[in-house]
């Protein structure tokens, strides 16, 4: 045997205990999940097929009738020979709230990040840490009571929809969700961006139908494994089609971005559409104005990207978890004529006959309308589902989850034992 035959038999045998010692490792681990409640998958692909079976909008309700077959409260599944595992019970739950180190977001997040990058809602550590600190200026009450009078003027619009709506046909249901996404994110672009979009009146199609579209191709990555290798979904028409409407996105909120840094050197604080206000009146900040002058002071300030980041973060979560719980909290509320009555009577107790923009003030005084969203949220929480990457081994009730897992926590299904 020569030494090139010798080099590549070593090499061989070197990758082959390498192999089986991945795989020697992979067999452990996988005996150790095995012992946690949950059905049998496919070895190589899991559940996958299974759960592409589903319509999209039943998913979740696969995944919910699946936990409540194990009475554990504690389920494991596949996604691929991924293993992720679903909690429901308070305590179990507990356990993994309650820890500083079960911290890391899961591997899920990664599909958000070409778009949303390493905005507040998707980074983690010191540059969370960080940039939460710039952010949180921009919240304070005062500040968010500058908006009332936005917020008042686009509900005002919104009701004025719902009601045209429901004279046309008012004997047919209304699919009240559509309607109120147009309108909070109406809304979320004035306050965070300093846009006016009147999306509510047909305009700004082109960024709405990218803003939908992304989040429908980012939902269905989630849920296909073949989809879950960069390499392999930015080759594919879907990957191409998500890095095109990405870039549409992008460009529209650098182009803003842009526009307010511009201003600001030229000492114009955005002169546009709002310039009928009263003189002497102070002109109200959009959130990127307001994070512009904290980031102004700080040593260690966001760059033109990190600043769209959050930005977008804020435009995505911002419209759509308003937008579901208002459509549930109306879906509750139609249910209940009592309710409907006891917060019509409030309502006309805390403003009576008046005009005025509802402010902080105002919100304080409403008790029972206050009681009747926390059930709402209780009943359909804005986020259902949590998920974290397990960093350690952690013990819960008699399992053992080894690091690496995925936990996806069942919030709703929390709310709802």
């Amino acid at each position: 045997m020569n030494l090139s035959e010798s080099l590549l038999t070593s090499v061989g045998i070197v990758i082959a205990l390498w192999i089986l010692d991945l795989l020697y490792r992979k067999y452990k681990i996988r005996k150790i999940i095995d012992k946690i409640p949950g059905p049998v998958g496919h070895p190589i692909f899991g559940f996958s097929f299974e759960i592409l079976k589903q319509k999209r909008e039943d998913r979740d309700a696969w995944f919910d009738n699946l936990c409540y077959e194990y009475k554990e409260g504690i389920v494991k599944t596949w996604f691929g020979t991924k293993a992720v595992i679903h909690i429901r019970k308070p305590e179990y739950l507990e356990v993994i709230m309650r820890s500083t180190t079960q911290i890391k977001k899961s591997y899920l997040m990664d599909f958000i990040k070409p778009w949303l990058g390493e905005g507040i809602l998707s980074s983690t550590g010191q540059k969370w840490f960080h940039h939460r600190k710039l952010i949180t200026p921009a919240f304070h009450f005062n500040i968010l009571d500058e908006f009332s009078e936005v917020m008042t003027n686009h509900a005002e619009t919104l009701n004025e929809q719902i009601e045209k709506i429901y004279n046309e046909n008012p004997e047919e249901p209304i699919d009240v969700f559509p309607v109120i996404t147009k309108c909070t994110l109406d809304v979320i672009c004035e306050t965070a961006m300093g846009v006016k979009m009147n999306i509510k009146y047909g305009e700004g199609k082109e960024y709405t139908e990218a803003l939908s579209e992304i989040q429908n191709l980012t939902m269905e990555r989630f849920f296909n494994p073949w989809f879950q290798w960069d390499f392999i979904y930015y080759q594919l028409p879907i990957g191409k089609k998500y890095q095109s409407i990405i870039d549409k996105l992008h460009n529209f909120t650098n182009e803003i971005i842009a526009k307010k840094i511009e201003q600001r050197k030229n000492k114009i604080n955005d002169r546009g559409k709002d310039e009928d206000n009263d003189i002497g009146k102070r002109k109200k900040k959009a959130l990127l104005d307001l994070l512009l002058d904290e980031n102004d002071k700080a040593e260690n300030p966001m760059n033109q990207s990190e600043l769209r980041e959050q930005i977008d973060t804020f435009t995505f979560a911002g419209h759509d978890t308003t937008s579901a719980t208002v459509s549930w909290c109306l879906f509750c509320v139609g249910n209940e004529p009592a309710v409907q009555e006891n917060i019509d009577k409030e309502l006309r107790e805390v403003f009576g006959d008046s005009k005025e923009p509802v402010t902080q003030k105002d919100v304080a005084k409403l008790h029972y309308l206050e009681r009747v969203i926390k059930e709402t949220l209780r009943r359909y929480p804005t986020v259902p589902n949590v998920s974290r990457q397990l960093v350690e081994d952690i013990k819960i009730g008699n399992y053992l989850i080894p690091k690496g897992c995925m936990a996806s926590l069942r919030i709703a299904q929390t709310h709802l034992d």
